[in-house]
């Protein structure tokens, strides 16, 4: 039977025991039917109006198109689970033809679920039903409108800004094949048909990938009508549509209902599912974790059966209870983090500015919105800990933090954000800057801050205090950006910790940190719109304590990362009673020249970034400071004659490179070591 808006219709007594509805923080399983047949049986003498809305949104019909070969009775044997939750979540603002529910606003309480097949992996399941009840009126699906172009089941639509719809956005790596794309010849015809939507697919060159298929089929399953595919809904070779699609990127992820994310296909021919004889030791490796499933079952006689009544796992025997164990072998939380699309560049921003997530992820499914993370097999996430737990979106931070100031929460999530992002892939090193737009975008509005090139005026000392993570390891010339400053870690762009040395700190005991730099001002130009332009300029003027340092290092210590250095005429060799006495850790930011590393040998300006000492007694301090290179004068002539830089008001200020960074420990009741440093103007390019 199908629901009829505004009609009285009976509920079984599974959905019945539902309401009235309660609240709910967390997602709880309920007793339903315990599988698709069993559903289906009863649906038949109950004429149950909500299972009737499960039935048509359940997956069934794409489970019959991915296993042909299952019989019905494989189809009625699957297992389906249900869970109800009380949280932010929207019900569907557009509802088809004869729809189940009346669309209503947010705050309400959802049911969602998946069925789940014993003879093939569970990685097909789809959460398949959102449930909203409470209150009446319509959501709308975006603020902003629709992206320019969506997938319109099987051919391309122009988007129009003033329309506000429903539509999913689809995460994935386009590998070294590139798939089906839009150009300029080819739009017109695939405005008409895009070969491969409908149908049978055979993944034949002349067809949209497999990842895009079963991205589309997803789309249809839950009730959506529009996807946005990047490589279809951007003219590939219009250098005009695409600098300003790309800037309008963060928009089509922030907007879009769900984002799919094909995360660990390392193509657009592998899919959203990838198969489970697929060799997972791929280049992303050991990043990949491995996950063991096995099944406990059917009890001999006499040892104790676990019994079920009706519930979501029961068996192919009724009344027996099947129990589902899945091993992992790595903290589940970093799961989404080491997958082959989380080594590329683009997928952090669309992970970031998403508000809702479904990771296709092998084995199994991971759903993450703003009030859970949660997997296919049931395991519930928290990661109160930014550190530990799965990489947040911006919405989740704004709406499930109340304990401290936001500003700091997210600056912190930021921190983490670049980290990562420091060592993905680009295959145009240009999209550096242009792929994080929008999630800088978004940092301001949730902070207040002002952004200057991965740094922010209000966290600038803590901003400049960026580490090499591998600093041995060469990198590409190709991949750094032409007029990036050496203050930002771009110059670096590799394996980067953003403010490394601060945070790891407050998990020990309480510190306090000062800053110790003051920008005075800066000049950060563009030859066009920010971020997605060439960038002309970019230096800074800042006042704060310097003096100069000798730092040299022994063989013993030049195996540590960073290596210890030695201070001033403070030489500290290796002994026997004292293995590692040095208290000053630091190196250069530089790559390897001609394969060799370059350490510190010699009397450098250095610049203080801050005093960090623990409260509420300073039993300890340490200092943070900048490694700097003097700019010769007629480089400076050069700069200025070519627009690179540009005067500064009031007295000219030296000009210095950084070229590496350090941290210098006092000991107890010892004079800190930049105490009768003085306040210095200087420019740093």
């Amino acid at each position: 039977m199908r629901y009829t808006p505004g009609a009285e219709q009976p509920l079984c007594v599974y959905c019945s025991a539902i309401f009235p509805l309660q609240a709910i923080p967390r997602p709880t399983r309920i007793n339903h039917y315990a599988t698709v047949g069993d559903l289906i049986s009863a649906a038949g003498e109950t004429s149950c109006a909500l299972c009737a809305v499960i039935q048509q949104r359940w997956p069934l019909d794409e489970m019959r198109q991915h296993f042909p070969h299952d019989t019905e009775a494989d189809l009625h044997g699957l297992l389906l689970e249900l869970r109800l939750h009380s949280g932010i979540q929207p019900a569907h603002p557009e509802p088809e033809q004869g729809a189940e529910l009346t669309p209503v606003p947010m705050g309400s309480t959802t049911l969602h679920g998946f069925l789940h097949s014993i003879k093939h992996d569970a990685r097909r399941a789809i959460w398949l039903v959102i449930v909203t009840y409470s209150g009446t009126g319509e959501l709308a699906a975006v603020d902003d409108g629709r992206p320019s172009r969506l997938v319109l089941g099987e051919d391309i639509v122009q988007g129009n800004g003033s329309d506000c719809v429903k539509y999913a956005a689809l995460s994935h790596c386009w590998g070294t094949k590139l798939p089906l794309k839009t150009t300029r010849e080819r739009l017109a015809g695939l405005s008409l048909v895009i070969p491969g939507c409908d149908g049978q697919w055979c993944g034949t060159p002349d067809q949209i990938p497999r990842t895009f298929r079963e991205a589309i089929d997803i789309c249809r399953t839950l009730g959506l009508k529009y996807i946005w595919i990047d490589s279809l809904c951007i003219v590939q070779d219009d250098p005009d549509e695409w600098r300003l699609e790309a800037a309008r990127m963060k928009d089509v992820y922030s907007n879009a209902w769900l984002t799919i994310a094909a995360a660990d296909a390392q193509s657009s021919a592998e899919g959203c599912f990838v198969d489970c004889s697929c060799e997972v030791t791929n280049s992303a490796g050991a990043n990949l974790q491995q996950v063991v499933r096995f099944d406990i079952g059917n009890p001999s006689p006499g040892s104790g059966g676990i019994r079920s009544e009706g519930g979501p796992h029961g068996a192919s025997e009724r009344g027996t209870k099947v129990l589902h164990v899945r091993v992992y072998h790595k903290p589940l939380g970093h799961r989404t983090k080491s997958s082959a699309l989380s080594q590329r560049g683009w997928a952090l921003q669309e992970h970031v500015l998403s508000s809702r997530i479904i990771h296709c992820t092998f084995p199994e499914l991971h759903w993450q919105c703003t009030s859970t993370y949660m997997t296919e097999a049931g395991v519930e996430m928290f990661a109160n800990d930014l550190e530990k737990g799965y990489m947040k979106t911006i919405r989740e931070l704004e709406t499930g933090n109340d304990r401290q100031p936001l500003e700091e929460v997210v600056h912190r999530a930021w921190c983490l954000w670049m980290n990562q992002y420091s060592s993905r892939r680009f295959t145009c090193a240009s999209d550096q800057l242009v792929a994080l737009s929008g999630v800088m975008q978004r940092t301001a509005e949730a902070t207040g801050y002002t952004h200057l090139l991965c740094c922010w005026e209000e966290t600038m000392c803590h901003d400049l205090a960026w580490i090499n993570d591998s600093p041995k390891e060469r990198v590409d010339d190709g991949h750094v950006l032409p007029q990036i400053p050496s203050w930002s870690w771009l110059s670096r762009t590799k394996n980067v910790n953003i403010n490394s040395w601060y945070t790891s700190l407050s998990t020990a005991k309480p510190y306090r940190a000062v800053e110790r730099v003051e920008l005075v001002d800066k000049h950060i130009v563009w030859d066009g719109v920010p971020l997605v332009s060439n960038l002309l300029c970019a230096e800074l003027l800042l006042m704060g304590p310097m003096r100069k340092i000798r730092l040299t290092t022994t063989p013993e210590a030049r195996s540590y990362d960073p290596p210890y250095l030695n201070v001033d005429g403070d030489i500290r060799n290796w002994s026997a009673e004292k293995p590692i006495p040095w208290r000053c850790a630091g190196g250069f930011d530089e790559p390897p020249v001609g394969g060799e590393y370059r350490f510190p040998n010699d009397t450098y300006d250095c610049l203080l970034l801050r005093t960090m000492y623990t409260v509420p007694i300073k039993s300890y301090q340490r200092e943070d400071f900048l490694i700097l290179e003097l700019v010769p004068s007629s480089t400076m002539d050069e700069r200025m004659a070519n627009g690179t830089s540009q005067p500064f008001p009031g007295p000219c200020a030296p000009c210095y490179r950084r070229i590496g960074i350090a941290c210098l420990n006092t000991e107890p009741g010892d004079k800190a070591y930049f105490a009768d440093a003085e306040d210095t103007l200087l420019r740093l390019i």
